[in-house]
């Protein structure tokens, strides 16, 4: 909390979130072996991952947005006239033209009066749009008294090869307003752009959905900019909010954009370093014998992809105290692109009540956004506890999310490249059509309340039904 500006609230953030993830995975092990690795630990040490979320041609980016839009609205009982502003991020697009966004207003009802539309860049976009919702309610609110929501939805999939393992799906809806138990640190946001191809989607490369990807490219991308972001964070909380050396051991919790959790893993040690540089405090520090202190004396290293065992072991008290306990979805889920970051929000929720919280200090957590090609935030909140009824709810929430990650069905390799293949062929055929998987309920199942895609008609225009059951 930065600024007060006049009869404007000083505490908009977030008070609500959901998550929806599909019915089926596969594991990491499994796929490990099935690829042909001889050793264990390609993808689950390599990378970080144990499972993967996967969904076949009866679910796209929109169906996924619907569910978890009508969860959001369900488990906070809102009333959908109260919502003033509708943001949708995506980079899983079904139309280069009309919007997810429209395609979620008839949960809405006779409310036509909703701001927003999607937004596009990568992973990224998710964040834009929560800027987005945020500066609504600032110009807004003292006159509307309306409340935001933004959406984040999307498929990865890849090409069968090396990077198909680090697929995932899901959505994530937030709901914004003020009285935030998760306020926005106002005026501190932190961005970095650049132009690069280190993962792009170009029209015309590609008659499916798989990106072009250059990895390394994308690693180094990733961790510099975080590097930029954090850096001037850092400059932005000296200057605006009167915070000297802050640095990591000052947050409840660091969430990133989270690919697969390796890379998170790294960039923590970047983060560490940078506030060992600096002069800031590390945690644990006094336990690692002039770890932290070489630390301080070396400069900046040309290739920050390239973690030294020094920064590895000086973070590693970091990691698991403030970051890798957030990460349960992203390791069960998978690359989720525009949700990856937020479903750490759930992750940090649903075990907020077990932790000790020291008297008169705050409670913030980090963010670090990123999305290829390439845009990049750092940006934070302020737990706001006095919101115990809003609060509780959130938990309660965020803990059923969790909870549903062992209610899913597991799914062989086999059939995870069969559901691969069976998406591919889906979105060259003909129109019109109907996915295939509708007529194979058992292998394809549902959560109660999902809505799916039923139909392409000639036209090309989607119609989307709602199940009841838990198997279609």
């Amino acid at each position: 909390m930065v600024f007060s500006n006049g009869d404007v609230p000083d505490d908009f953030g977030v008070s609500g979130v959901s998550c929806y993830f599909p019915a089926s995975f596969v594991r990491q092990e499994a796929l490990e072996k099935a690829h042909g690795h001889k050793e264990p630990g390609k993808y689950t040490i390599g990378l970080g991952q144990t499972e993967m979320a996967f969904c076949s041609d009866k679910e796209d980016s929109v169906s996924l947005a619907l569910t978890v839009t009508q969860m959001l609205l369900d488990e906070y009982e809102i009333d959908p006239s109260s919502v003033g502003f509708l943001g949708v991020a995506s980079e899983t697009l079904v139309d280069k033209s009309k919007s997810i966004k429209s395609a979620l207003m008839p949960l809405f009802g006779d409310n036509t009066d909703i701001s927003g539309v999607d937004v596009k860049h990568a992973c990224y976009g998710g964040t834009q749009a929560l800027f987005d919702g945020l500066g609504w309610l600032h110009r807004t609110y003292p006159i509307q008294h309306r409340l935001a929501i933004v959406v984040c939805t999307d498929i990865a999939v890849y090409a069968d090869g090396p990077a198909r393992c680090t697929g995932g799906a899901g959505a994530v809806a937030l709901l914004l307003s003020p009285g935030a138990p998760l306020v926005f640190d106002n005026g501190l946001e932190s961005t970095h752009g650049h132009h690069g191809y280190d993962f792009f989607k170009p029209v015309g490369a590609h008659n499916c959905e798989y990106p072009i990807v250059a990895g390394k490219e994308s690693i180094s991308a990733y961790l510099s900019a975080l590097s930029t972001c954090y850096k001037l964070y850092k400059r932005k909380s000296k200057a605006y909010a009167g915070r000297d050396k802050l640095s990591l051991v000052d947050f409840d919790a660091a969430c990133f954009h989270s690919p697969f959790t390796k890379l998170v893993r790294k960039a923590v040690a970047v983060m560490v370093a940078e506030d060992a540089r600096e002069g800031g405090r590390v945690r644990g520090e006094e336990k690692m014998e002039g770890i932290v202190a070489g630390l301080r004396a070396q400069e900046e290293p040309s290739d920050l992809s390239v973690i030294s065992p020094e920064s590895l072991k000086a973070s590693e008290q970091t990691w698991q105290e403030i970051t890798s306990p957030n990460l349960e979805m992203n390791r069960r889920l998978g690359n989720m692109y525009t949700p990856s970051l937020y479903v750490q929000l759930v992750g940090y929720l649903s075990r907020l009540e077990e932790e000790k919280r020291e008297e008169g200090r705050e409670r913030r957590i980090l963010m670090y956004s990123y999305g290829s090609g390439s845009m990049a935030s750092v940006y934070s909140f302020t737990l706001n506890e006095g919101m115990t009824e809003r609060l509780r709810r959130m938990i309660d929430v965020s803990r059923s999310i969790v909870g549903r990650l062992d209610e899913r069905e597991e799914r062989t390799p086999e059939e995870y490249g069969e559901t691969m293949a069976q998406r591919e062929k889906f979105y060259t055929q003909r129109v019109p059509s109907t996915p295939s998987s509708l007529s194979s309920s058992s292998l394809y199942p549902l959560f109660p309340g999902t809505f799916h895609l039923s139909s392409i008609d000639d036209q090309y225009r989607r119609q989307y039904a709602r199940v009841d059951t838990r198997r279609v």
